[in-house]
């Protein structure tokens, strides 16, 4: 049972992860952070987790779980991107069972995490089993939702270890709940909207904040 140092934790910022529409910015991830992006099907989920790799790809190590890309779906999607980026991640075919294989001090991206058949709230025990092998990385986890619900499968079960939860719609992204926000300015209800071109760039890009 290890102690909790945390007269020494240093609260200055999380560990320089960026994140798609400059939300960094204005949310803060820290280690052991769940990150939940639920999104309809054809919504942009895969688009915006490449992206985040692309991201943060050369400052830190990435493991990407595709439950749905076979390797030539994941090589025409990375191909869009253009033919002068080093590509540098680690990408697995996996569809269950992930809290076997995470990184403990990786970010871990998980697309997509599937509960039960007919046990939604069963999708808690797996992001708690998830949440639990992580030491220093974090785990960002899509599911699929239903159009214009807020939550994904699984609804409020889906977001309880999350610290950032992202609801994704055609063309529309939504910050549901942030924990730890960067400024002094309530990140929750933000909304941006998108055109995504190429199944890989997001353009046209505009925000508002309903909070």
């Amino acid at each position: 049972l290890p102690d909790m140092y945390w007269k020494n934790a240093d609260t200055s910022s999380g560990p320089g992860i960026k994140l798609p529409f400059e939300m960094h910015k204005i949310v803060e991830i820290y280690p052991r952070n769940i990150i939940m992006i639920a999104g309809t099907t054809n919504a942009g989920k895969t688009a915006l987790l490449l992206n985040l790799i692309k991201l943060n790809m050369h400052q830190f190590e990435i493991h990407y779980f595709t439950s749905e890309l076979s390797e030539q779906e994941l090589r025409k999607r990375i191909s869009k991107f253009g033919d002068d980026i080093e590509w540098q991640f680690h990408p697995h075919e996996r569809n269950g069972n992930f809290d076997s294989v995470i990184a403990p001090e990786a970010i871990n991206i998980i697309d997509y995490l599937e509960p039960p058949s007919g046990e939604f709230y069963a999708i808690s025990d797996q992001i708690t089993a998830i949440h639990s092998k992580l030491t220093t990385g974090i785990a960002i986890i899509a599911i699929q939702k239903k159009r214009k619900a807020e939550l994904g499968r699984g609804a409020e079960f889906s977001a309880e270890r999350a610290r950032l939860y992202l609801s994704m719609d055609n063309g529309r992204l939504k910050i549901v709940k942030a924990k730890n926000w960067r400024t002094d300015t309530n990140p929750n209800n933000k909304e941006y909207t998108f055109k995504l071109v190429d199944g890989c760039k997001f353009m046209n890009v505009d925000t508002k904040n309903d909070g």
